[in-house]
């Protein structure tokens, strides 16, 4: 009773800093599957497979058809890869030039990210202020016809 008068009054003084966090919450959990999907076919993680969506990953196949996970999905895993070879057979230190390359294919998985959230935040941009046009619009056309 005493405790949950406090508590209102607590949140009420502190809803103008809660504020923007709650609706950045909301903003953040409705844009994330958008933001995983284009990631995912912008680095070439999703069927077609292709990164930046034009030039085709290599894939490996898995050697052990034992497991169940492999006899459903004969495609265990996605990389870009020259020869096919499974992680056991890799050296535990990478060669400079395979530093490189993983250097290079985290920037490029960088780049799809900020390019994915770029897209999702415009086009949210973008249906926003059609709908505000949509609406000064009709409200013009309601001023007209009054």
């Amino acid at each position: 009773s005493i405790s949950t008068v406090c508590l209102h009054l607590l949140l009420y003084n502190l809803r103008s800093i809660m504020m923007p966090f709650v609706l950045s919450g909301f903003l953040v959990l409705a844009l994330e599957p958008t933001v995983d999907l284009l990631h995912r076919l912008l680095a070439g993680l999703a069927p077609p497979f292709r990164l930046y969506c034009c030039c085709r990953r290599q894939q490996r196949q898995s050697g052990d058809i034992d497991e169940p996970e492999a006899a459903e999905s004969s495609w265990d895993a996605v990389a870009c890869v020259d020869g096919g070879e499974d992680e056991a057979s890799q050296p535990l230190l990478p060669k400079e030039s395979d530093a490189e390359a993983d250097g290079a294919s985290d920037f490029s998985e960088g780049l799809c990210r900020f390019l994915a959230v770029s897209l999702t935040v415009t086009s949210m941009f973008v249906v926003l202020f059609y709908s505000i046009g949509l609406l000064a619009r009709g409200a013009v056309h309601m001023q007209e016809s009054w």
